[in-house]
């Protein structure tokens, strides 16, 4: 077992779509029960990573405040999902590894991402979390893998569970989670906002 420490990760947190399902907002700057998405994710990702980075393609300048490095996608793949963003982060961080997280899951554990930093062999390149099938964006991820994310932007096939199937089997870690829990929970739509907004609050 390979056990990363935080100096040898940058934690990226997913700010950078169009937040089509809640009306086009910035999700990461929607407000639950007081305070931005994106700081749920900040905390979460803080204490197992040196350096964190937020993915966003709008309202720089909103999320300059955090202090953290703003990366936006390449003006080649713009709004094309996460593995743009995710790729740009790459290619922008210093460490080996990259930490992912999206903006939208504000129940998400510190101590669940915290598996992720478990390797079970040198070789592995990608680590995921499952619950109810892959969850590709709450990872951790490789700067080796660079050259492939821009072999798989330029053929337009963007989809991270595809790119996934594409790794070799070493390379390709997946952690169950040992319980039902409530992190994987998202806020895409209003509907989904009020019904975690309820839960936090009846906490």
């Amino acid at each position: 077992m390979i056990e990363l420490s935080p100096d040898q990760i940058t934690g990226l947190i997913l700010a950078g779509g169009e937040g089509r399902r809640m009306g086009n907002q910035d999700k990461g700057l929607v407000e639950l029960v007081e305070k931005p998405l994106v700081e749920y994710a900040i905390d979460c990702l803080q204490p197992l990573a040196a350096k964190l980075m937020i993915s966003c393609n709008r309202n720089a300048e909103t999320y300059a405040r955090y202090q953290w490095p703003l990366i936006a996608d390449d003006e080649n793949w713009k709004f094309t999902g996460p593995m743009a963003g995710i790729y740009a982060a790459l290619n922008a961080c210093e460490t080996d590894w990259l930490m992912v997280m999206p903006c939208d899951t504000p129940l998400m554990q510190t101590e669940l991402m915290a598996q992720l930093t478990k390797l079970t062999d040198a070789e592995v390149r990608v680590h995921i979390l499952e619950q109810q099938g892959w969850q590709p964006l709450h990872g951790l991820y490789h700067k080796d893998l660079l050259p492939l994310f821009a072999q798989q932007l330029d053929s337009g096939k963007t989809g991270m569970q595809f790119f996934l199937r594409q790794l070799p089997e070493v390379q390709l870690q997946v952690s169950a989670t040992e319980t039902e829990l409530q992190g994987f929970r998202n806020t895409n739509n209003e509907s989904e906002l009020s019904q975690i907004e309820a839960f936090l609050r009846a906490k």
